[in-house]
C-alpha cells in the first residue's frame, strides 16, 4: 500500500483536527527517524495510523480488547483513553491495512509505553507528545532531546506525564512505570 493510500485512509477515519495531528506525528516521527538511523517509511505509516482508532466509541474500544486479550491489568478498564493504541494494532491488522510487525509495535505502545519497545515504538511516543502542535510547557526542549537521545526524551515525557495523572489524581499505566523503570536502570548501569 503507498503512502497516499495511508493518508487518505486515516483522513477518512478522522476528525479534521486528529487527522492534521496524525500528519504532524507522522512528520516528527520522519524526523527523529532520520536522525536516529531508523526506517522513515515505517515511522511515517505508524506516525499516520497510530490513532486509527482514537475516535472509536470506547465501548467498542473495550470489547475488541476483551475479545483479543489485551487487558493485561484490570485498571485498563478504568482507563479506556488508552485502548485506542493496542486496539488500533489488532484492527489495522485484521484489516491487513498494516501488517508489519515493527509498526504495530509502534502503534500499540504509543499511549503507555512498554518495556521491551524498540527504536520505532519510541519514536512515535515521542513524535505524539512533541509533534508542533502540541502546546505544553518545556516542548522546546523535549524536541532538542528528542534528536540527541530517546530514550532520556521517553523518560522525561514519562516523567512530565505522570506529574499531570497524579496532579489530576488518576490512574497510571503500570507499563508507564516499568518503561520508565527499565530506562533508569540502563542509565545507572551505564
Amino acid at each position: 500500500m503507498t503512502l497516499v493510500n495511508y493518508k487518505k485512509i486515516i483522513q477518512e477515519q478522522l476528525s479534521e483536527k486528529r487527522f492534521a495531528h496524525s500528519v504532524r506525528v507522522a512528520e516528527t516521527a520522519v524526523a527523529l527517524a532520520e536522525k536516529h538511523h531508523e526506517d522513515a517509511s515505517k515511522a511515517r505509516i505508524a506516525g499516520l495510523m497510530h490513532d486509527y482508532c482514537k475516535e472509536m466509541p470506547v465501548d467498542e474500544q473495550i470489547k475488541i480488547a476483551l475479545e483479543h486479550h489485551l487487558l493485561t491489568q484490570s485498571d485498563a478498564l478504568y482507563m479506556p483513553q488508552v485502548l485506542h493504541g493496542p486496539v488500533a494494532s489488532v484492527v489495522l491488522k485484521e484489516e491487513g491495512l498494516v501488517t508489519d510487525e515493527d509498526i504495530l509495535q509502534a502503534i500499540r505502545f504509543h499511549t503507555t509505553g512498554d518495556p521491551n519497545m524498540d527504536a520505532l515504538a519510541k519514536i512515535i511516543f515521542i513524535a505524539d507528545y512533541i509533534e508542533p502542535g502540541r502546546k505544553l510547557p518545556d516542548l522546546d526542549a523535549l524536541r532538542d532531546l528528542a534528536m540527541a537521545d530517546l530514550d532520556r526524551c521517553v523518560a522525561e515525557i514519562i516523567n512530565k506525564t505522570i506529574d499531570y495523572l497524579l496532579s489530576t489524581n488518576r490512574l497510571i499505566h503500570a507499563d508507564m512505570v516499568k518503561l520508565r523503570n527499565t530506562i533508569l536502570i540502563k542509565e545507572q548501569k551505564a
